[in-house]
């Protein structure tokens, strides 16, 4: 069975200055994606180590679009507040499919906006701003995302994708 390892040094090398951000989705994308087999690629995916990883980009993500605790629980699937403030700690923890599913659509939206986006503000300012394309029908894609669903993140992402010529 081959073994294959994306490292750090295959991300792309465009220059992000805030690259905490960064780093920590380069680390989600490749670090954790040891692929042996499909079932232990999501045995990784499912580590706590991977949990932790996860949850400290998408609130690093949040914070930069300065979004609410009651939008972020919103984002993760309306979570608990209990809940929400034990992952604000940034504990070692097992996320279910569902949340590294919604995190990684959050990480995605945050990666096409960096992308399409020269200035940095701006690219964090656009999930608030209203917008008349159709998956967001003159809502923002924050109030589009807020619908609760894994539909209403993938519907952004895939706009997003659609603009980057994906």
């Amino acid at each position: 069975m081959k073994i294959t390892q994306f490292s750090l040094e295959t991300r792309p090398q465009k220059k992000i200055p805030f690259c905490t951000v960064f780093d920590i989705c380069s680390l989600w994308e490749y670090r954790f994606c040891v692929i042996h087999s499909p079932s232990s690629a999501q045995a990784n995916l499912a580590s706590p180590r991977a949990g932790r990883v996860a949850l400290r980009g998408f609130f690093a993500i949040c914070d930069l679009w300065k979004l609410s605790s009651t939008e972020q629980m919103t984002l993760l699937g309306g979570l608990p507040k209990s809940t929400y403030h034990a992952y604000r700690k940034l504990p070692e923890v097992s996320l279910g499919r569902d949340l590294l599913e919604r995190i990684s659509l959050v990480m995605g939206i945050f990666k096409a906006l960096e992308i399409l986006f020269q200035n940095q503000e701006q690219a964090h300012q656009w999930v608030h701003q209203p917008n008349t394309a159709p998956p967001f029908h003159g809502q923002s894609a924050l109030e589009r995302m807020k619908g609760g669903s894994l539909l209403d993140l993938a519907a952004v992402r895939q706009s997003l994708d659609s603009q980057r010529g994906w």
